[in-house]
């Protein structure tokens, strides 16, 4: 019994006519071959696994495990189209997958727990951008401030978000917090909770505004006068989104 080998690739070619969300290319993974005598009395399934565009040793299996097969790769399918549309939908999401995620939020109005008071304060429009922990690390949220409220490109300038806690690098100094272990529905909730729901005890920088001043005397002045916090107060941080998720 003799198996050709080819290029998987060539069993896809006039399946590929576009790509879908942020694939480059479709790669094929493995391939089920029926074997069977001339008269068809005789068969059996082999599966083979797909390395550098060429079948791998094929391994006997049942048709129970072809159908086992076929319902995984189906179910997988069904679970990235239902995580691809829900990310497009929520405009407010740029970047997501299963380590990493980063959105964007309008100008709103936050009560900000400082270390003996809280301060209500209507803040610029945030980018966040959550990662997963990675081994024994923990996981890491870094904030800055945008200049709109529209949804930012990648060539968008970040400036220092006005709040404490937070490095000259967009790093959140975590402190108690509970962030999430995965990325799912609820992480971006979770995770906005925990930070507005922690303390902001002191700066980690000096840029925190364009104008030097204390940090909590400028939280003060603008809950007196209703003032928001303006873009020309931000101080720049001489990045763009894309130097920050590239």
């Amino acid at each position: 019994m003799n198996i050709e080998t080819v290029s998987a690739n060539k069993l896809v070619e006039d399946f590929i006519e576009s790509t879908v969300a942020d694939e480059k290319e479709i790669l094929s993974r493995l391939a089920l071959v029926v074997h069977s005598n001339n008269s068809g009395s005789i068969s059996c399934i082999t599966r083979h696994d797909i390395v550098n565009g060429r079948l791998g040793i094929g391994n006997i299996i049942s048709v129970e495990d072809v159908a086992a097969t076929i319902n995984a790769i189906e179910s997988n399918i069904k679970q990235a189209k239902s995580n691809w549309f829900k990310s497009y939908n929520e405009e407010n999401i740029l970047v997501k997958d299963s380590s990493v995620i980063a959105w964007h939020r309008p100008r709103q109005t936050r009560t900000l727990y400082l270390t003996n008071e809280a301060i209500n304060l209507e803040i610029p429009p945030l980018l966040y951008i959550f990662r997963t922990p990675k081994s024994n690390e923990a996981a890491s949220l870094r904030v800055f401030a945008l200049a709109a409220n529209k949804r930012p490109n990648l060539k968008s300038k970040l400036y220092h978000a006005p709040l404490m806690n937070i490095y000259s690098d967009g790093r959140l100094c975590l402190g108690n917090m509970k962030l999430p272990r995965v990325i799912d529905d609820k992480t971006i909730t979770l995770v906005e909770s925990e930070f507005f729901g922690s303390r902001f005890t002191h700066p980690n920088h000096s840029d925190l505004t364009r104008q030097k001043m204390d940090i909590v005397k400028f939280y003060k002045m603008k809950q007196k006068s209703g003032q928001r916090i303006m873009t020309s107060e931000l101080m720049p941080t001489k990045k763009t989104l894309l130097d920050i998720l590239g």
